[in-house]
């Protein structure tokens, strides 16, 4: 089991044996300065791919349709196209911390997703469902006002067709939860539990995971304190899979599980409508 704190002996450090090729000792996997770097990165290659893709569209002699800005401002609001661009840069995230590990003398697998017992999968993701109805009944409880409020935020950022609620279930479901926890569990957490306790390093990096989300920018009053402190235990839970496992294979499996059954509802009410 990892231990957790100042002098932490984590994923964060280089174990005895570790070695990188040629027999030198590897380099520690993550640095505090990973934490701002691998985002930024991620994004400064997405606009690279697409001025990238759009400068070959004109060399191809392809024109885009009416104004270019107007084109790109169609574009971006489109759900399909924010969702299969929030893939593309989890994607880049996780590609790039990859190259980060083995630049220092690491693998994925040896880092973040050492091998344990396969049952503990099995219950985090049932423990990822009971979280996921445990804050829909959180929820439920708040004012009628504030429900309203995050229900029309919820039903807004729902695409309004088929493909566009595969291209998010694909999102929610399969990449965030891997790359989320990843960035935030694998990197910001043991970065911090290199100078700080276990329970400091946790806080901080599950009210960074919370505050990514934002609801604290589209939500007003206590249904955005509410989303934010629901998220933010969300993410203490996972600190505490990660931390007992001492692998990102249970935070990850709670996390899909967790995702999906606040997706799927959404997703079968879409296809019995359709079919109505």
């Amino acid at each position: 089991m990892a231990v957790w704190g100042p002098r932490a002996v984590h994923a964060t450090a280089a174990q005895p044996g570790d070695a990188a090729e040629g027999g030198m000792p590897a380099r520690p996997p993550h640095r505090w300065w990973d934490i701002v770097l691998v985002p930024v990165l991620s994004f400064a290659l997405l606009i690279v791919l697409i001025a990238g893709a759009m400068l070959a569209l004109r060399r191809a002699g392809i024109a885009l349709p009416g104004d270019t800005a107007a084109f790109v401002e169609r574009l971006a609001a489109d759900p399909v196209i924010q969702n299969a661009a929030g893939i593309l840069v989890y994607m880049l995230l996780a590609g790039l911390l990859a190259l980060l590990l083995a630049l220092r003398g690491h693998t994925l697998r040896q880092v973040h997703f050492r091998a344990f017992k396969g049952y503990v999968v099995i219950l985090a993701a049932l423990a990822g469902v009971a979280l996921a109805y445990l804050v829909a009944y959180a929820m439920q409880r708040l004012p009628a006002e504030a429900l309203a409020e995050i229900e029309a935020a919820e039903a807004f950022a729902l695409p309004g067709s088929l493909a566009g609620m595969i291209v998010l279930g694909l999102l929610a479901v399969l990449v965030a939860p891997v790359v989320e926890e990843l960035y935030f569990r694998g990197i910001v957490m043991p970065v911090l539990a290199r100078r700080f306790s276990f329970v400091a390093a946790a806080t901080v990096s599950s009210a960074y995971f919370s505050s990514i989300h934002g609801h604290l920018f589209v939500l007003s009053g206590i249904g955005a304190w509410t989303v934010f402190g629901l998220l933010f235990l969300v993410g203490v839970v996972l600190a505490c899979a990660a931390r007992w496992t001492g692998s990102l294979y249970a935070p990850v499996a709670m996390h899909a599980a967790y995702n999906a059954a606040l997706f799927l509802p959404a997703f079968a009410l879409m296809l019995t409508g359709a079919e109505a």
